[in-house]
């Protein structure tokens, strides 16, 4: 209390207080100074994760000054306690959160002075000021760069003093310092503090810098395993695309082989019929012996030329990976027993004794297919007759090597005593255009594929082929073949009661309703092929129909649903309530592509007696004609009774009324199957060619107006458009076109979403293209 009452020792303190002012600066600038001077000079890195950057950031918290984080996007990503302190007084946290620091704090050089950091990496002097409320407060800022060990990047530290608070400090400290020396002591303490501070920071950046240059070594080595990785992408993607043009230079060869082979089938056969056809005609007209010798040679020439085309087409479709196998029962004794009846005329030729042995407790009924078998037991049956000497024996033998439950492994020798072949030769007579001699071909012709091609095809078969011979004595060629065991019941054989046939064909007359003319063509043909004595009148329309009605009589109706003028619902409804009482009850039999059940029924609820679908089966027409002209159906109708349907004598049991189903794409080309057709006109293909130009002629006008009122939002168009081609793509094989089609109309119908129609469309007119020209390659040849 003296000395506070001592004017002398007063007087000296109030001369002292500048001295420790600036001295608190002078320890304060020093701080930085040596955390800058340590950053600097040891480039050490500080994170925000993981045990070494908690005692960072407890560091940074023991702190009194005020230290902000930013990214170099000048974001905020934290802050020490002090920050959120001081901030959170002033209100200014969400600002610091949201804008980036040039707009929080205001310096007119701020950007300068954050290029300099980011170029030089020195740290930056300045002064910031900002405003809260009504408030203005200014900082003493120092700005420096720091690496980010946590997330391989660098991070910005801005710390920043108040000096205006602090001054506000400072002179409540040198009133209290007038008052009580112990505030004096406490500054001193206050500096001993920050010191320890420097010291602990000093000893984090230090033990930081370890895991900085370890850090930087794997980054190192990362990048050169991503050039690495680099360099070998840009190989692969040059071989895959390299691999790519190969491939599809393989296609295009393999396509234009594929074309040849067809075209050259067609030009070499038609002429060889015509050579063998009339050769057999002069056989049979009498010539003298010597002619009769020519001409015989003639048509054994005929017949070899024939063969090696044969063998060439089906070596052809081997090596394309298109030879396709049937999965049928078949009886094998009927089988072996028509190969051996076949193949007994050239052995006779020959004199040769041809002989066959079947074990009996083999199973009777296989499934497979019986075509390939045959054809295999005939290029070697047909082989060891070749060469074999007039007198000699050729055998068939057929056993089993193994048999469980449900397949059969089958064994098939054929033997003979033939020329045989030479050990150091048998290895290779399964190769491709070889014989095992020189001299067979000169001798025996042939083109060496037989024996590829039965190879090919008992491979193809999960089977085995294997062959033993001696020069003279003969060969034994054996081969096993995998077969699932059927039973009688699988057998499809004509019933006697099965259907029954028309007693006057010429007496029956139908009237078909169809408004499209390849439709139309194709159920004239399928009627025409089973019958021809029928008659058929057409109508384009339910309006014709009424017309020919009033007319003529008619058996049946069968009627298309689609038509225009008026539809075949309109028309039957006309039928059967306007019309007079001998026609009103004629049997209509609906013929649609709607493959819905509720809209079948539908038909039905309106007047229709019957359906089928297209495209049809030609036995189910057939069938129906057959059903529906019989006397005792007829007689109904006449009186004026109802009769039951087919539909009816079945319970609506569909599986009873097979119809066609599109199969996908196979078979000799890439996206037509012309197995349908081929079955409604028996193999004619002049009628395949002639309804093939009329698809070529109208289906891409119908695809364009299906893409043309899709563009156009006519939806409804669009939709009967895409019912027409269903059949179309049926009868052509074109599964996918089919599906398309298909969508099209239901997804419209069902009011769904049509944008995803868009894919469709454009796949039915890029893909009808392709069609298009394999149906050229067809016509044109």
């Amino acid at each position: 209390m003296e000395i506070l009452n001592n004017p002398h020792i007063i007087a000296s303190f109030l001369a002292e207080m500048p001295v420790i002012y600036i001295l608190l600066a002078v320890i304060t600038a020093l701080v930085i100074w040596l955390i800058i001077e340590n950053l600097k000079s040891r480039r050490t890195s500080f994170g925000f994760g993981g045990k070494n950057n908690a005692l960072a950031m407890s560091t940074f918290n023991k702190i009194n000054f005020i230290t902000l984080f930013y990214d170099f996007s000048y974001q905020l990503v934290g802050m020490n306690d002090t920050a959120k302190k001081h901030f959170g007084e002033l209100e200014l946290l969400d600002d610091l959160n949201v804008k980036p620091l040039d707009q929080v704090f205001d310096n007119t050089n701020l950007l300068n002075y954050l290029d300099e950091l980011l170029v030089k990496e020195t740290p930056q002097k300045f002064r910031v000021d900002i405003e809260a409320g009504n408030k203005r407060h200014y900082y003493d800022a120092t700005l420096f760069s720091i690496d980010d060990s946590q997330n391989i990047s660098k991070k910005i530290i801005l710390i920043l003093h108040e000096t205006t608070e602090m001054q506000e400090k400072l002179n409540e400290r040198e009133q209290q310092l007038r008052g009580n020396k112990e505030e004096y002591l406490q500054l001193a303490a206050d500096k001993k503090d920050i010191e320890d501070q420097k010291v602990e920071l000093e000893k984090a950046f230090k033990h930081s810098s370890k895991h900085h240059i370890q850090l930087q070594k794997a980054l190192l080595e990362n990048e050169r395993q991503r050039k690495q990785l680099q360099e070998a992408v840009e190989l692969i993607n040059k071989q895959k695309e390299e691999l790519k043009n190969a491939n599809e230079e393989i296609k295009h060869h393999a396509r234009m082989k594929e074309i040849f082979f067809a075209n050259t089938s067609h030009e070499i056969r038609t002429p060889l019929n015509a050579i063998i056809g009339f050769t057999n005609l002069l056989i049979q007209m009498g010539a003298s012996q010597k002619q009769l010798a020519y001409l015989r040679n003639i048509k054994a020439s005929g017949d070899n030329l024939l063969i090696v085309l044969n063998d060439i087409l089906d070596f052809s479709k081997i090596e394309a990976g298109k030879m396709t196998f049937e999965h049928i029962s078949f009886l094998l004794t009927e089988q072996i027993d028509y190969l051996i009846n076949t193949m007994q005329v050239k052995a006779d030729e020959r004199n040769i004794e041809l002989k066959h042995y079947v074990d009996p407790n083999l199973p009777e009924v296989l499934i497979g297919d019986p075509t390939r078998l045959n054809q295999i037991l005939m290029n070697l049956i047909g082989n060891s007759i070749k060469f074999t000497e007039s007198q000699g024996v050729v055998e068939l033998r057929i056993t089993e090597k193994s048999r469980n439950d449900t397949k059969v492994e089958m064994k098939f020798e054929v033997k003979d005593n033939g020329i045989g072949i030479s050990k150091e030769k048998i290895s290779r007579i399964f190769n491709s255009f070889t014989q095992a001699e020189n001299e067979t071909t000169r001798k025996y012709g042939g083109t060496g594929l037989g024996l590829a091609i039965v190879k090919q095809l008992v491979e193809l078969q999960d089977g085995e082929i294997f062959v033993s011979s001696e020069v003279g004595k003969g060969s034994v060629f054996t081969f096993y073949i995998p077969f699932a065991i059927g039973h009688f019941s699988s057998i499809k054989r004509q019933s006697a009661n099965a259907e029954k046939q028309l007693k006057h064909p010429e007496a029956i007359r139908l009237l078909l309703a169809e408004d499209n003319k390849i439709n139309r063509q194709l159920a004239i043909d399928t009627i025409k092929n089973w019958e021809n004595d029928i008659k058929i009148d057409i109508a384009e329309n339910g309006k014709q129909v009424i017309d020919l009605l009033r007319n003529n009589a008619y058996q049946m109706i069968f009627m298309d649903i689609q038509m225009p003028e008026m539809d075949g619902i309109e028309a039957t409804k006309y039928i059967r309530e306007d019309m007079p009482d001998d026609i009103k009850n004629i049997p209509i039999i609906a013929m649609t592509a709607h493959a819905l059940k509720n809209e079948r029924d539908h038909f039905i609820e309106v007047g229709m007696d019957d359906y089928i679908s297209k495209p049809f089966a030609p036995e189910i027409l057939t069938h129906k004609i057959t059903f529906y002209s019989s006397d005792e159906i007829q007689g109904k109708v006449k009186n004026g009774e109802k009769f039951k349907s087919i539909l009816d004598k079945f319970e609506n049991n569909e599986s009873d009324l097979k119809t066609y189903a599109p199969k996908a794409e196979a078979g000799d080309y890439e996206y037509l199957d012309l197995s349908y057709l081929e079955k409604i006109y028996k193999g004619d293909y002049k009628r395949i060619h002639k309804i093939l130009k009329m698809y070529l002629a109208s289906v891409k006008n119908e695809i364009e107006e299906v893409a043309s009122s899709y563009e156009k939002g006519n939806y409804e168009v669009t939709r009967a458009k895409s019912h027409t081609l269903k059949p179309k793509m049926t009868y052509l094989g074109c599964q996918k076109l089919f599906e398309r089609a298909k969508n099209i109309e239901q997804t419209i119908k069902q009011n769904g979403d049509v944008e995803p129609l868009l894919d469709d469309v454009k796949f039915l007119m890029e893909q009808w293209h392709k069609v298009e020209e394999e149906i050229k390659t067809i016509v044109n040849n």
